[in-house]
């Protein structure tokens, strides 16, 4: 096994151990950003309060996101629409950022021109699991958003 694979493989036993409470999601984070090369790695959960990122301590950038950022966000766009409309097969799927949202598109989004580039969020796999309702965004910006995406697609 080489030092890639287990760190991995040690990534991997580090996201049982915090899943079951003997470990911290914080080494998760700090395993993640070392095996891709990363500054910042988000795991976005809602509930009370608003999302949190679990990987990591705030660093900001989630206050300025909630402000303003999320409504504008690509890939919770995409998200909230596949929830509404194909919940049942996104369930349990992950998927790359590309796959959810063109990359010229998120290139040219407002979302990534104002906040996500200066925020280090460029990358995202993103997915659903097992979840009542498409988190954190209320349902008035899951219509919203369904609105726009069935008029002419998110751009």
């Amino acid at each position: 096994m080489n030092d890639t694979e287990r760190d991995l493989a040690d990534c991997v036993g580090a996201i049982y151990q915090a899943g079951t409470g003997d470990g911290s999601w914080f080494d998760v984070g700090e395993r993640i950003c070392r095996l891709m090369n990363a500054r910042r790695a988000l795991l976005n959960l809602g509930g009370p309060g608003g999302p949190r990122n679990l990987l990591m301590p705030a660093d900001g950038s989630e206050s300025v996101y909630s402000a303003y950022f999320h409504a504008s966000d690509p890939y919770a766009a995409k998200a909230c629409f596949d929830f509404a409309t194909a919940q049942a097969f996104h369930l349990g799927n992950a998927k790359l950022g590309a796959e959810l949202v063109a990359e010229n598109d998120f290139l040219r989004s407002e979302y990534y021109f104002d906040f996500a580039r200066h925020h280090e969020r460029r990358h995202v796999i993103g997915g659903m699991a097992g979840l009542i309702e498409a988190t954190p965004y209320p349902a008035e910006i899951v219509d919203r958003v369904r609105r726009r995406w069935n008029a002419d697609g998110f751009s």
